[in-house]
């Protein structure tokens, strides 16, 4: 399959195209490269883990996959109205089977800390959808979206969470709808909510056929195909704004920084590691949808509570000599402590879906990997603890 990727120099992206290129797939893309040189530059931080230029990038992943399996690579804005003609142009040229949308401001922190940057995450999150579908409409609306939505456009609504469509009963009749987004859990959630109903619309209104993928957390510092050797490591965040926990988790541990829980630990969150992540979008890829159909995935490998994830890193610290302490930390942000959490997950696993990643192993190729990176975890120290805050 020929697979257009939006945000193709992201810590997904990247980690995608190299897995869609070991399995066949011709890749293309486009990045406005606002991760890399704008949105952790302000907060003053940066991956941790050294990337080539864009340039450098694509030509080393030719190198090592073949010229055949990158095609044009355009380093442009989506988000902007001026620049909707360009996804347009793009999209005739390369002739995709599939598009995916990974071109989103990722961060709940980074929406919550002044105005500028919240109007910055809507303009970035919504524009990319709208200038998405307004191209496929134009462009030839048989292609299949596939989006990267967030498990906590849910939020934690005290039930269990439906994979998309469920009944609903109320004063004697019956309807079917969709699992309510009730509770986003910041403004970069709330861009999410929006984006899922623009996209379920464009389906009901134009017959676009769309996956929204409800992505819990990912970790990992890589998979099983991307070719670290070449240089083609994909980025990872550690600081409080843009590191997710448990990669926060293991560079605070690398360098004897407590680890950061917020509040008591007992809030909820689904995980699966960035091999699973991977093998998921690729099998969602593999199985389109059809025109007017707006599928609902719900995506993860196990539930944890964050202060038993801290407690994990811990112990797979004590492999490397490490003695990690953990931390409670005043919760900055506003979320409940010790909810019910439970998801539904049929869709991939009638893909087939079988989870690959072991935490304890994933962790243990995290530490390998980050350790040698000490210093510039330990330049980056005064970015880890919870400095933003939602109140």
């Amino acid at each position: 399959m020929r697979v257009f990727i939006i945000g193709v120099d992201g810590y997904l992206g990247w980690s995608l195209a190299q897995y869609l290129a070991h399995h066949g797939h011709v890749v293309s893309g486009m990045d406005n490269l606002s991760r890399r040189l704008q949105w952790t530059n302000k907060v003053g931080s940066d991956t941790i883990l050294p990337i080539k230029s864009p340039s450098d990038r694509i030509a080393s992943f030719r190198e090592v996959f073949g010229s055949n399996h990158f095609d044009h690579c355009a380093m442009d804005d989506a988000s902007h109205a001026d620049n909707y003609y360009r996804v347009k142009d793009l999209f005739v040229r390369f002739k995709p089977d599939c598009i995916v949308n990974l071109a989103q401001m990722p961060s709940a922190p980074y929406s919550m800390i002044d105005y500028e940057k919240c109007y910055e995450t809507h303009m970035n999150n919504i524009g990319t959808t709208l200038a998405l579908i307004w191209a496929i409409r134009e462009n030839g609306r048989h292609i299949p979206i596939v989006t990267i939505g967030t498990a906590g456009e849910y939020g934690t609504p005290g039930i269990e969470i439906a994979e998309g469509y469920f009944e609903v009963t109320h004063k004697g009749r019956t309807a079917k709808m969709l699992f309510p987004r009730m509770t986003p859990a910041s403004f970069y959630h709330a861009t999410k909510c929006h984006s899922s109903i623009d996209i379920e619309r464009s389906c009901a209104w134009w017959g676009l056929s769309a996956t929204d993928i409800m992505q819990s957390v990912v970790y990992g510092t890589r998979h099983q195909y991307m070719a670290c050797e070449a240089g083609l490591n994909t980025r990872f965040d550690i600081d409080e704004v843009f590191g997710t926990a448990i990669n926060r988790f293991v560079a605070q541990a690398v360098i004897g920084h407590p680890l950061t829980v917020y509040g008591d630990g007992t809030q909820k969150r689904g995980f699966l590691p960035l091999r699973d992540s991977m093998e998921c979008l690729r099998l969602i890829i593999e199985h389109p949808t059809q025109p007017g159909e707006y599928r609902v995935v719900n995506q993860y490998d196990q539930i944890y509570q964050i202060k038993d994830l801290a407690q994990t890193v811990k112990e797979v610290a004590k492999k490397f000599g490490i003695d990690a302490t953990i931390q409670m930390y005043e919760n900055p942000r506003v979320e409940q402590m010790g909810h019910f959490y439970s998801v539904e997950r049929e869709k991939l696993l009638e893909m087939g879906y079988m989870p690959k990643g072991d935490i304890t192993t994933e962790l243990e190729e995290m530490f390998l990997d980050v350790m040698p990176h000490k210093d510039i975890i330990e330049m980056r120290r005064d970015k880890i603890a919870p400095a933003t805050k939602w109140m």
